[in-house]
């Protein structure tokens, strides 16, 4: 007579390959061992991808005149008054395009998943990675203190998003 069972959640079950029991394993028990062959497939988490985007810090200091004025030049010269909706657009998507690329630029940033994580926070991040794997008393002491120093920082941080979004 079978007792004992093992229980697989639903979302697993195509997952299990084998599964056996062994009635003469040595334990001073009436139950049987069971033993059971999974299949797992684990999800790549991949690095954060260096990506090309917009320096809008530059839009909110004196560089927004030198867009507007770009933009709105360049929009002058060009007034067709026969032309589609849909040539009107992409018009306008070019000149805009046109005059970010000459006034305010790209910059490199690294994918964030966390709005209100800085690049401060991610070098502090990259010293807390290096001290991690350093199995010493010091290294242990100096990974505590990043770590806590870290969490600190990224509180405070996230409070001050917090603020911000509530007051826009």
């Amino acid at each position: 007579m079978q007792l004992d069972y093992i229980i697989v959640r639903q979302r697993y079950k195509t997952s299990v390959k084998n599964s056996c029991s062994y009635p003469g394993t040595d334990v001073d028990s009436d139950h049987n061992l069971v033993i059971m062959k999974v299949g797992l497939k684990l999800k790549n988490v991949g690095k954060a991808k260096l990506i090309l985007k917009w320096d809008r810090e530059k839009l909110k200091n004196k560089k927004r005149e030198q867009y507007v004025n770009a933009t709105n030049n360049e929009l002058v010269k060009n007034t067709d008054t026969e032309i589609t909706v849909n040539n009107r657009w992409g018009r306008l998507r070019n000149t805009m395009t046109k005059g970010a690329e000459s006034t305010i630029g790209k910059v490199k940033v690294k994918r964030i998943k966390k709005p209100w994580v800085t690049e401060e926070m991610l070098v502090k991040m990259d010293e807390r990675r290096k001290w991690k794997n350093v199995n010493t008393a010091e290294g242990r002491r100096k990974y505590r203190e990043l770590n806590n120093e870290l969490r600190r920082t990224t509180n405070r941080s996230r409070d001050q998003w917090w603020e911000e979004e509530c007051r826009e």
